[in-house]
């Protein structure tokens, strides 16, 4: 897989090319160099945004991650730039049976504070 590492405002960052897609950024444990033009090409946005002279990237992206994550992606995608994130203006869309899993927390943590103490070591 191409690689790119590159130095940033927030430290050393890794780009990650696969199937000529972006797949990832990440902070660097080590540098990596087997670049390619696509590689070069977000390096340049990357500069470019954290320079302020960017606001929208061009580039394919093909990210990998859960479900979960994939929603959160989506929803950071709608938070214009320069803004913070609020809850209340950008939320994450619904998730299918998270109320439920709300639901079974409650109870299993309700179990959890009837439960005697040697029995509470089981359960956690």
């Amino acid at each position: 897989m191409p690689s790119l590492s590159i130095p940033s405002p927030v430290g050393q960052l890794t780009i990650d090319e696969e199937g000529e897609a972006i797949v990832a950024i990440r902070w660097a444990d080590m540098p990596a160099g087997n670049g390619s033009p696509l590689l070069a090409e977000a390096a340049r946005q990357l500069d470019a945004y954290f320079a302020g002279k960017l606001a929208h990237f061009d580039l394919p992206l093909a990210p990998a991650g859960s479900p979960f994550e994939s929603r959160v992606w989506l929803a950071m995608q709608l938070i214009p730039y320069g803004e913070t994130p609020d809850p209340d203006r950008h939320p994450l869309p619904p998730r299918p049976g998270a109320r439920r899993a709300g639901w079974l927390q409650r109870r299993r943590r309700a179990r959890h504070q009837r439960a005697p103490a040697r029995a509470r070591r089981r359960l956690a």
